[in-house]
């Protein structure tokens, strides 16, 4: 849209008579048209532009007349246009969610900081206009920081970016990412910084860094099981054939020296199947898990540890029916957590204990972790499950346990809860969904009916040993050869496949890790061999990972058709084997049907 205005001039005229030599000078009045429009600047405000059209001929002398009525309703439309940008910007500067502030360049004194600045450092705005970066910076002196703002006084940088610890009013610190510039206001030069908080960013990274960690250990775990439960299963195995062989003797310092030697070794079993727990990657489906197993399993893995330290830990009758929905690892490690923390709180304690109670209430399982220790106050209370808070000495607490159980307990449809009082103890209770509608339903965990049967089916003729520990391969020939089988031995899965080329067997028992080929790749191999009638396969391990390979990965493409974990008793071999070819049977008798 456009406007005319008509504008009128006083002009003198100079003309150049052509007639007569002299020069005349004439007053002449002209009209002059200026037009005006609408123009948008890229922020989106509209503004009048006044355009005249250029005198070509002729000086202004005079002005006679000016029609401004309609400019000065335009100027006050402009001024109100700006003043409105302004408060709007200055609206968006205050109420940033970054913290902004400005201070000068001379004194270095803060001049303004918006809600963002003062809500975190906790100062009003008069209290920080007496105060310099230096104050938020202690590290600094008044010289050092004009040091280090030197590069954009000089023009060689044009902002600074760093990551520093502000210091607030209260004398706590927290990270600050900070962009650093020199800015120009009121023909004034000032510096002005916007800052993010780093706390929350920072706090993600430790988690993953604990994270990893843990991941780490559980590797380590997984190695150490597997390098322990080899030997021991050497131990175990040769004992107990000294045992037979010293069955008939009436020394009776020898067989309890021999009894001392078998508790020993079933108490590292205890123990390395504890982290064998701990290490396995944990599946993300939910499983029916057997409390009672989960918190027995738990329990062992600590139990001589605390006892050493004076802590005895009771176990309330624990029903072997009730079941939860869930993954034991993340259960196991919650529960871990949950001990720690009270084994902690018992330092001071005249008669330590620590007790694990069960109950079934309103769709729920609860268990419940209690202590006699000091308690805790309210005000610790409120913070508890707050990630990287801890009442601990430094050093002797991450902060984490309480925070990962609580997201671990979410994870697993459940929630974790506590009460305390200040010198009357603790107690925290895991809440988990019950399995079914029935509160009360039947485990899943296998319990192997030990009978005093040691004889191996007799549908087993021949049988294939893999596994790079010589010593174990002795004892699982010696034991199968026993019960009249053919036993073929192989170091590798390589050597094993050579075996297969040129025999049948029934049975084949691999150790999973070994070097040249793994038993997972000579289990794949066997089971795409079309030309073979398919062997019943068992893996044996010390390690928990690639079980859990084996084991939750390949199931649904009958991988494997059972496991026998290290160590392993020379009782519990046949025992086991029976069970799984029991299950074979039975399986291949349903699918003929």
């Amino acid at each position: 849209m456009s406007r005319r205005y008509t504008l009128t001039y006083g002009l003198i005229g100079i003309f150049f008579g052509i007639a007569f030599p002299v020069i005349a000078t004439t007053i002449v009045v002209v009209q002059h048209n200026v037009s005006f429009w609408n123009a948008q600047l890229e922020y989106g405000t509209l503004l009048w532009i006044i355009d005249t059209a250029p005198i070509f001929l002729g000086t202004v002398a005079s002005i006679a007349g000016w029609k401004q009525d309609q400019i000065v309703n335009l100027n006050n439309q402009i001024k109100n246009q700006l003043q409105n940008t302004q408060t709007e910007l200055f609206e968006v500067f205050k109420n940033s969610l970054n913290e902004i502030y400005i201070f000068e360049k001379e004194t270095l004194n803060f001049i303004f900081a918006n809600q963002s600045a003062l809500d975190n450092l906790g100062y009003s705005m008069s209290e920080l206009q007496k105060l310099t970066p230096i104050d938020l910076k202690p590290e600094f002196d008044r010289n050092s920081f004009r040091e280090f703002l030197q590069p954009l006084n000089s023009g060689k940088k044009k902002t600074l970016k760093f990551l520093t610890l502000h210091k607030r009013k209260d004398g706590t610190t927290y990270p600050a990412d900070v962009h650093l510039q020199i800015s120009h206001r009121d023909e004034k030069t000032v510096y002005q910084a916007v800052i993010l908080d780093q706390t929350e960013n920072v706090k993600l990274q430790k988690e993953l860094l604990h994270a990893l960690k843990l991941s780490a250990i559980g590797e380590l775990a997984a190695g150490v099981g597997h390098e322990i439960n080899n030997p021991l299963t050497v131990i175990s195995g040769n004992l107990e054939k000294i045992r037979k062989k010293l069955i008939a003797t009436q020394d009776d310092n020898l067989n309890s020296s021999i009894e001392k030697i078998s508790l020993s070794i079933n108490r590292i079993k205890t123990i390395v199947n504890g982290l064998r727990t701990f290490s396995r990657p944990d599946i993300d489906e939910f499983e029916e898990i057997n409390l009672k197993f989960a918190i027995d399993q738990t329990i062992d893995l600590i139990s001589e540890i605390y006892k050493k330290e004076g802590i005895n830990i009771a176990i309330d009758n624990i029903s072997d029916e009730i079941v939860f929905k869930g993954t034991i690892g993340k259960f196991q490690q919650i529960l871990m957590n949950l001990l720690s923390n009270a084994k902690d709180a018992l330092e001071n304690a005249k008669n330590p204990k620590i007790e694990v109670k069960t109950e079934v209430q309103d769709n729920f399982i609860k268990v419940h972790v209690i202590d006699n220790g000091d308690g805790i106050s309210k005000e610790h209370g409120e913070k508890i499950f707050n990630a990287f808070y801890t009442t601990k000495g430094f050093g002797s607490g991450t902060g984490m346990g309480l925070s990962i159980s609580s997201n671990l307990a979410k994870d697993i449809g459940g929630k974790l809860e506590f009460y305390s009082e200040l010198g009357t103890g603790t107690k925290f209770t895991i809440l988990l969904p019950v399995a079914s509608e029935s509160r009360f339903i039947a485990t899943k965990i296998d319990v192997k009916n030990v009978s005093d049967q040691r004889t191996l089916n007799d549908s087993i003729k021949n049988i294939l040993v893999v596994d790079d520990e010589e010593d174990i391969r002795e004892i699982l020939v010696e034991i199968l050869s026993e019960n009249n089988c053919n036993v073929v031995e192989a170091n590798n899965g390589k050597q094993a496949l050579d075996k297969i080329a040129n025999n049948s067997f029934d049975l084949i028992i691999t150790d999973i890790k070994m070097p040249i080929m793994d038993g997972i790749e000579l289990i794949k191999n066997i089971r795409n061999m079309k030309q073979i009638i398919q062997p019943i396969i068992v893996a044996s391990t010390g390690g928990a990972t690639n079980l859990d390979t084996v084991i939750h990965s390949e199931t649904s493409n009958h991988f494997v058709d059972g496991y026998l974990l290290k160590p392993f008793s020379i009782d519990e071999i046949p025992i086991s084997l029976n069970d799984i070819i029991e299950k074979f049977n039975s399986k291949k008798e349903k699918r003929s049907a």
